[in-house]
């Protein structure tokens, strides 16, 4: 077999699963825009008591970037498709944080007991699912910090638009003991902020 055969039948696999783990999760592993991410940390605290929690962390974007904010506190990125998960672990083996790390699993599954700041990139409906688990295991105090689609039911605290040709949000909310913000639903729709977004997922 020829080096180049070999390389064709890699990308073949590779493409494959890519493509296998976006029809299971609902969603492809697309990295979050270094203008979005500025954005989002940001609209971070300066100071996070508890885990920092990526939810769906794809190739590292966020996990890394929050890593660096906060060196004291713990980042654990969940991601269930194997290659973007490989691909952080070697990432991480290269260029190594010490209070970063990366776990295959479905983060549904995860436990959110412990986290103070929760990021994502996610898709309406995979906001849709995450909500009950939100609402019934963070602590008071914990922020959510999502990138492009918000919680659907909750009120931000603020909406924080990202430099970029989408004028993408960044949504962010604090959760209190009754649950999080004090509005009943976010004050501009997603068309709004995206308008290609919103007529792909209305």
């Amino acid at each position: 077999m020829t080096l180049a055969v070999s390389i064709l039948i890699l990308e073949v696999w590779v493409i494959v699963h890519l493509l296998v783990y976006t029809v299971l999760t609902g969603i492809s592993p697309v990295p979050t825009t270094p203008r979005v991410r500025s954005k989002m940390l940001e609209a971070a605290p300066g100071e996070v008591e508890g885990m920092i929690l990526d939810l769906g962390s794809g190739w590292g974007s966020l996990a890394f970037a929050f890593a660096r904010k906060y060196p004291r506190s713990r980042v654990v990125g969940y991601e269930l498709s194997p290659i973007p998960w490989c691909f952080c672990l070697v990432r991480l083996w290269l260029r190594p944080q010490p209070n970063l790390a990366f776990r295959r699993i479905d983060f549904h599954n995860a436990p959110f007991k412990q986290a103070g700041l929760i990021v994502c990139y996610l898709f309406p409906g995979g906001m849709h699912e995450l909500k009950p688990k939100l609402e019934r295991e963070l602590n008071a105090g914990c922020l959510v910090i999502s990138n492009t689609f918000s919680v659907p039911g909750w009120g931000s605290d603020r909406i924080h638009v990202a430099d970029d040709q989408y004028a993408t949000p960044v949504y962010v909310y604090a959760m209190n003991r009754k649950g999080p913000s004090a509005q009943t639903s976010d004050p501009e729709p997603l068309s709004k902020w995206c308008p290609l977004v919103g007529e792909l997922y209305s």
